[in-house]
C-alpha cells in the first residue's frame, strides 16, 4: 500500500525491499526511500564496496612494482617461470579492468542508484572465476616448490587437490550467480550459500597450509653458516608475512561472508 502526498510516493513505513548482494542472495536489506540524512544501512552496503575497489587499485599498484623489480633482478629466470610471472600480471591488470567498469557502473554511470549496489554486473565472473582460477594456480605453483623442498608428493599433492577443488567450487559459483542475474531458472539461495562458503573455506585452507609448509621447510633447511642462514630468515620472514597476510585475508572474507548479516562486509577484503 503506497502513501504520501505533493507527489511524494512511498511505502506507508516509508521503506523500500530491495535484493541483497549476488555474493549474500539469501539476504533482503530493508533501507529508507528518502531522507536528510545517509539511511543507517547505506553506509555497510556502499562503504565495504567501495574499500574493495580502492584495495584492489592498490595492491594493482604494488604488483606492478615487484614485477619491475622481478624484470630487473631475475632476468636469467627460466622461461616457464617467466611466462607464469608475466602472464599473472597481464591476468590480474585484465581482471582489475572489468572491476574497474563494476566501479563505473555503480558510482558513475548509475550513481545514487541503491539497487546498481547489490546488482552482479561483471563480478560473476570478474571477481568469481577470475579469483578461484588465479589462485589455483598460483597455489599449484606454490605446490609444485613444496615438492622441490621436501620431495612429498602427497603433501604437493594435498595442496594441488585443495587448489582444484577451490577452483571448481568457485566457477560453480560464478555460473550460478550469471544464471541468477540472467533470471532464468535462478537457483535457490540453498544452493549457491553453500557453494561459496565452500570455496571461501577451501582457498583459506590452502593459503594457511602453503603458509605452514614453507615456513617449516625453510626453517629446517639452515645449514649453520652464517651467511647461508641468514639468507633463510629473510626468506623465512617474506614467506610468514605474505602468507600470514594472504591466509589472514581469506579467513576474514570467509567469516564475513557466513556471518548472518545484511551488509556487504566481505568485498573489503
Amino acid at each position: 500500500m503506497l502513501s504520501g502526498g505533493d507527489g511524494d510516493r512511498r511505502r506507508a513505513d516509508g521503506t523500500l525491499l530491495l535484493s541483497h548482494n549476488p555474493h549474500s542472495v539469501n539476504c533482503i536489506a530493508k533501507l529508507p526511500l528518502m531522507s536528510d540524512a545517509p539511511p543507517s544501512g547505506i553506509a555497510l552496503l556502499a562503504g565495504p564496496q567501495l574499500l574493495g575497489f580502492f584495495f584492489d587499485w592498490a595492491l594493482q599498484g604494488v604488483l606492478s612494482v615487484q614485477i619491475y623489480f622481478y624484470y630487473l633482478l631475475f632476468p636469467e629466470d627460466p622461461l616457464p617461470t617467466k611466462i607464469l610471472v608475466y602472464g599473472t600480471f597481464v591476468y590480474e591488470w585484465v581482471q582489475t579492468a572489468l572491476i574497474t567498469q563494476t566501479a563505473f557502473d555503480i558510482d558513475v554511470y548509475q550513481f545514487g542508484d541503491r539497487v546498481s549496489l547489490t546488482t552482479y554486473h561483471n563480478t560473476w565472473f570478474s571477481v568469481t572465476i577470475m579469483c578461484a582460477v588465479i589462485s589455483a594456480v598460483v597455489q599449484g605453483y606454490f605446490a609444485w616448490r613444496i615438492y622441490k623442498f621436501s620431495c612429498s608428493g602427497i603433501l604437493a599433492g594435498v595442496i594441488i587437490f585443495l587448489a582444484f577443488g577451490q577452483m571448481c567450487a568457485g566457477i560453480t559459483g560464478g555460473i550460478l550467480l550469471k544464471v541468477m542475474h540472467s533470471g532464468a531458472a535462478a537457483p535457490s539461495s540453498s544452493i549457491i550459500t553453500p557453494v561459496f562458503t565452500t570455496w571461501l573455506t577451501t582457498a583459506a585452507t590452502v593459503d594457511v597450509l602453503i603458509a605452514v609448509c614453507m615456513t617449516y621447510l625453510l626453517l629446517r633447511s639452515k645449514s649453520g653458516i652464517r651467511r647461508s642462514d641468514a639468507v633463510v630468515n629473510r626468506m623465512v620472514r617474506l614467506c610468514i608475512e605474505t602468507g600470514t597476510l594472504t591466509a589472514s585475508v581469506a579467513i576474514l572474507n570467509a567469516v564475513f561472508f557466513a556471518l548472518p548479516s545484511q551488509t556487504l562486509l566481505y568485498q573489503c577484503p
